[in-house]
């Protein structure tokens, strides 16, 4: 093979002779790395472009900057924007601390594309 993320290894048995390709471990980093990282596009859609979070129209509601909430549940603001974006997953625990902070369900924070209309301009959560 000429990829780099495929090894091949020859196995022979009873006079036959097998080519048995097999992911490298620079391809299984490359693997584990993707799955680390939050799929943007959900149902053919950027959820960072096209439509808000939860999240984001909560705290557009109060009228809140991400630099305020960020303080006031002590996280970091950069992290906090890509949560609300849908970038980034939140761990449980910043989950539960931004739905207190804002009133609103864990899930809405964990997972944003359930709570979002796809046909709605971004100014309302669709409740699935």
């Amino acid at each position: 093979p000429n990829s780099p993320d495929v090894a091949a290894d020859e196995l022979t048995h009873g006079g036959m002779v097998a080519l048995i390709m097999r992911p490298t471990q620079s391809a299984l980093r490359k693997f584990r790395r993707a799955l680390n990282m939050r799929v943007t596009h959900i149902w053919g859609r950027d959820m960072s472009v096209d439509s808000k979070t939860p999240l984001r129209l909560a705290r557009e509601r109060l009228n809140l900057t991400i630099q305020q909430v960020s303080q006031d549940v002590g996280i970091d603001a950069g992290n906090l924007s890509r949560i609300e974006r849908g970038v980034q997953t939140p761990t449980v625990e910043t989950a539960a601390a931004l739905a207190a902070h804002f009133g609103i369900s864990e899930l809405e924070i964990l997972y944003p594309e359930r709570f979002t209309d796809p046909s709605s301009d971004g100014h309302e959560s669709g409740r699935p």
